[in-house]
């Protein structure tokens, strides 16, 4: 009986879960069992979602945040907690309900915070020691444990052009510290045209970086890879692609291709993804990595982008089902626009809600689906507890008759 409870009681939002738990220690303790935040996940509605960033120049904190559905309907405000009012945040990622996140006030040194914007808990990662050099942050999620690594890339621009002799740090949830790892020469570094697109991508327990050429810091010359063993792999960009019917649309995939400074890496349905637009800026390629030793490629095809100016840049491409989400933004237009792909067909479909003057913010968008996991997958702090049963209490507290 107790187990078809649970799965019963599972399968309810995260809000009502956290209201429930206050009300009698059965409901505690069926609800903060270790293995019931995995089993939510599990059997939760998967209505797809997206957290939405504005990054509006006048506010540059989580009052800018926003759920957001796949036609690009904006709904609910998402609320992160201990964010400074003038504090400058940053989106890196999200992973089985937590967003990870950098923020910086003033000239202080950047801080790495992991959320769980559901149950309002947070962890703040400890501080490494002060640095003066230019800095990236990734993280490499493992999908089969639910745990995750983070890790902090430096180098000297004044030495070194090309960021080679990379100095990498890792930061573990287990040990709560930093350690150096050697064997990185080259870290991730953000993509000069579309500054806010991520620098890395994590894919199947595997994070993933584009490095561009010593020779034009505009031409991503290979991939490079870390696994959740500390081992790193170069992978090399498609070169050839074999494909005699077009990939949909008017646009068939060319038997190669030069790449350029607007290509990038994203997830699709599990696999990690190469997008890349042409020189001419008309027409955008999809490839499919489908063995990560042997850097073998599958191309999925080409569409027209469906624009009428060059490319200004791309703020985001996200996989939301069948489909990556593209928030483009025309250079001559004064707007962002959500344009949606599904790569199965390579047709377009384009959101009348997605459009944001320039200007007045730079919308940015993640996958995202509520959960109840920790923010170090340990049990949540006394601290913590007390933080959220206050919270309940006095503002949302309601007993299920």
């Amino acid at each position: 009986m107790e187990g078809l409870t649970e799965k019963i009681v599972s399968e309810l939002p995260v809000d009502c879960l956290l209201e429930f738990k206050l009300v009698s220690k059965f409901w505690y303790k069926l609800i903060t069992e270790p293995t019931f935040d995995q089993l939510q996940f599990d059997c939760a509605p998967k209505d797809p979602k997206l957290i939405l960033h504005l990054g509006s120049q006048d506010s540059n904190t989580d009052e800018d945040l926003f759920l957001m559905d796949r036609d690009g309907v904006v709904s609910e405000y998402v609320s992160l907690p201990y964010l400074e009012e003038d504090s400058s945040l940053k989106l890196l990622c999200s992973f089985n309900g937590l967003v990870f996140c950098t923020k910086s006030v003033g000239e202080d040194e950047l801080g790495i915070q992991v959320v769980n914007p559901a149950t309002q808990e947070v962890l703040e990662i400890p501080g490494t020691s002060p640095s003066e050099i230019t800095e990236s942050v990734g993280v490499l999620f493992d999908t089969k444990k639910n745990g995750y690594k983070i890790f902090r890339f430096l180098y000297d621009e004044s030495e070194s052009n090309d960021n080679s002799n990379c100095k990498c740090e890792v930061y573990t949830p287990d040990t709560r510290e930093w350690r150096k790892i050697s064997g990185i020469v080259k870290g991730p570094v953000p993509n000069l045209l579309s500054h806010l697109f991520p620098s890395h991508v994590c894919v199947g327990g595997i994070m993933y970086w584009l490095v561009w050429s010593e020779e034009d810091i505009e031409v991503p010359g290979y991939i490079l890879s870390i696994d959740m063993d500390e081992n790193i792999t170069r992978v090399e960009l498609p070169t050839i692609v074999i494909s005699d019917e077009p990939g949909g649309g008017d646009v068939q995939m060319v038997d190669a291709i030069t790449f350029n400074i607007l290509t990038f890496l994203t997830e699709y349905e599990g696999s990690l993804a190469c997008v890349s637009v042409d020189d001419d800026e008309s027409n955008v390629y999809i490839w499919l990595l489908t063995d990560h030793g042997k850097s073998t490629w599958c191309g999925k095809g080409g569409a027209p982008l469906l624009i009428d100016a060059s490319l200004g840049g791309i703020n985001s491409i996200v996989s939301v089902d069948k489909e990556l989400l593209f928030i483009l933004n025309p250079d001559m237009e004064n707007h962002f626009f959500f344009h949606f792909l599904n790569v199965e067909e390579m047709t377009w479909r384009i959101s009348c809600e997605g459009v944001f003057k320039i200007g007045e913010c730079e919308p940015f968008v993640l996958p995202y689906a509520e959960s109840l996991f920790r923010c170090d997958f340990r049990q949540v702090t006394s601290e913590a507890r007390e933080r959220l049963v206050s919270y309940f209490v006095t503002c949302h507290f309601i007993v299920p008759k």
